[in-house]
């Protein structure tokens, strides 16, 4: 009798926590379905579940994983205002245990180890109690299949009805992945069955990744290294950073007022991006692949592979995602490093940790004493919101979206406050950069760093309606890029130096850190030549292509407006 009664309060407890963490994601999802609620669509769902299965024991072992998760379904809302996502799930299935539990459990390792395994025996002890209730009778799951497949389908149907967009003049958004009002992306947001929706989504780009991974597994550069013998190298890629809002370049803000002081900095002056979103930049940036090519998958391995095989310990230190529509090109790379830390749970959309993080870790890895090491920094810089890309003690350009509250990026009313958030994220990747530069400085071996944005970004103005990227304008093409060196490493390299310095001003695109950032170090390869490297006497300029309205080349072009698309 006790056991029944332990069996009956555990499944109490697990049914309404389920019941809270399916009510948590309806209100922290932005997901909006204008003819059903997201709890309704859920229900509907739930509907048709004991429809098709009849028996209430069935469907607990069917809600098993997901009962299972609810708690912590329930804690990552509570942290951070935004219902799970493939992304989380691929930065837990890149922690160890330890890692998992203290993320899941803010409260300490071992209390979180207890409270998970009290949990497991709540399900448990549910799944037991739901096996002496009755089987739904024939006629109610009749019912219940032509109520919830007649509710489902209509919803369907007017949402097809209306997909498109009632603003018809709305410019693209590369930012939102809901390209459509579609039902499928609406359940994908609820707690059921939108959970299992996203570990299946999670598991197909797993799937996709390693099949990737295996083809490009034959790959070699067979790199030569010509080299000092302890080196630290560092690239750290941007996100969405604008150069014409850069006071390096010659914004009258002072957004850069701590690079400003630092010796040993190059601006490199008139760098292109060919692809203004972040999943075709930046394996251009960082691989061979070519400035125009659309292709998804690209069949050889990056600059993290060529290091290491010049004899350098790789690691890839992520403020972004892991997994997603815009992501899994790049984490095909970042898989290439001998270690990986994600260390951002959020998404994008909402609050999460700042870049600062990043040159957190970089000081625990410095901290190992490695003979040689490349370090890539991917930062999540300047990308909307941009409210919750830096602390409240950068909030200096104001009024900023700070004192408005929750705006959309398209917002024409409150485009100064847009405006100014921007400019405040630009400060704190100052900040951060500065940060790496100071941590670089202070090492006796040779060190040095080159930063790169990815694309710009659209700021909707007086006389410009676009925002966002996605454009194809000089706005989103033409980025910042620096490089920082310490004083050891200037002292063997300062014939390389001089010419890179000479050649600070040339046209290049960002394909210029593949070919160029090896070379600089004293990585060779056949496939890195001398005409392509900045810092070399033999470096010569090319057209920079570039994928606008149309595939061209961008010297050719002459701009009248930034807002204008290319």
């Amino acid at each position: 009798m006790g056991s029944i009664t332990a069996s009956r309060y555990a499944g109490i407890v697990v049914a309404a926590v389920f019941a809270v963490a399916n009510v948590a994601t309806y209100l922290a999802s932005d997901a909006t379905s204008s003819e059903f609620p997201l709890w309704a669509l859920s229900l509907f769902v739930f509907l048709f579940f004991i429809s098709v299965l009849g028996r209430w024991k069935y469907l607990v072992w069917a809600l098993a994983p997901a009962l299972l998760l609810a708690p912590f379904e329930f804690l990552y809302i509570w942290l951070y205002q935004k219902p799970s996502s493939p992304h989380l799930y691929g930065i837990l299935a890149e922690s160890n245990l330890a890692e998992t539990i203290e993320f899941l459990s803010p409260l300490g390792g071992f209390l979180g180890l207890v409270i998970c395994i009290c949990w497991v025996f709540g399900v448990i002890w549910l799944c037991r109690w739901a096996r002496a209730w009755p089987a739904v009778s024939k006629k109610m799951r009749l019912i219940l299949l032509l109520l919830s497949t007649s509710a489902l389908g209509g919803v369907a149907l007017a949402h097809e009805a209306t997909m498109f967009p009632k603003n018809s003049d709305a410019a693209s958004d590369a930012l939102s992945e809901k390209t459509s009002n579609d039902v499928f992306l609406d359940l994908k947001s609820t707690f059921f069955p939108g959970i299992y929706m996203r570990l299946l989504s999670y598991l197909d780009e797993r799937r996709n990744m390693l099949h990737v991974i295996h083809e490009k597994s034959g790959f070699k550069f067979n790199p030569k290294y010509i080299g000092p013998e302890k080196q630290i190298v560092v690239l750290i890629i941007g996100e969405s950073s604008r150069k014409d809002r850069w006071s390096l370049y010659g914004y009258q803000r002072a957004t850069n007022p701590e690079l400003a002081k630092i010796r040993n900095l190059v601006a490199l002056r008139d760098m292109v991006t060919p692809w203004d979103s972040t999943r075709m930049s930046v394996p251009v940036m960082i691989s061979r692949k070519p400035p125009l090519s659309s292709a998804m998958v690209f069949p050889e391995k990056s600059l993290v592979s060529l290091f290491e095989e010049a004899g350098f310990y790789t690691y890839w230190v992520s403020n972004q995602q892991t997994y997603g529509r815009y992501d899994s090109p790049i984490t095909q790379f970042a898989s290439e490093a001998n270690e990986r830390f994600y260390l951002n749970p959020a998404e994008y959309s909402g609050p999460g940790s700042m870049d600062g993080v990043l040159a957190g870790k970089l000081e625990e890895i410095l901290k190992r004493n490695q003979q040689r090491i490349f370090v890539v920094l991917h930062m999540l810089g300047s990308h909307w919101n941009y409210k919750h890309r830096y602390p409240g003690e950068y909030d200096i350009f104001r009024p900023s979206l700070n004192d408005v509250g929750d705006v959309a990026l398209q917002s024409a009313s409150s485009r100064q406050e847009v405006s100014n958030s921007y400019d405040n994220t630009i400060v704190y990747t100052d900040r951060v950069l500065s940060d790496v530069a100071k941590l670089l400085s202070s090492q006796k071996n040779p060190a040095v760093f080159w930063y790169t944005s990815d694309h710009g970004e659209d700021l909707q103005q007086v006389d410009c309606k676009l925002r966002g990227h996605g454009n194809s304008t000089r706005s989103s093409l033409e980025v910042p890029s620096v490089v920082y060196y310490n004083q050891a490493f200037f002292d063997i390299n300062q014939s390389s130096i001089q010419i890179l310095l000479k050649n600070a001003d040339k046209k290049i695109s960002t394909q210029a850190v593949f070919y160029g950032f090896p070379w600089l170090v004293g990585v060779r390869a056949a496939a890195l030549g001398g005409d392509k490297a900045l810092s070399s006497a033999s470096f010569e300029e090319e057209k920079r292509m570039v994928n606008g309205q149309r595939k061209l080349s961008y010297d050719d072009v002459v701009q009248k407006s930034r807002c204008q698309p290319i």
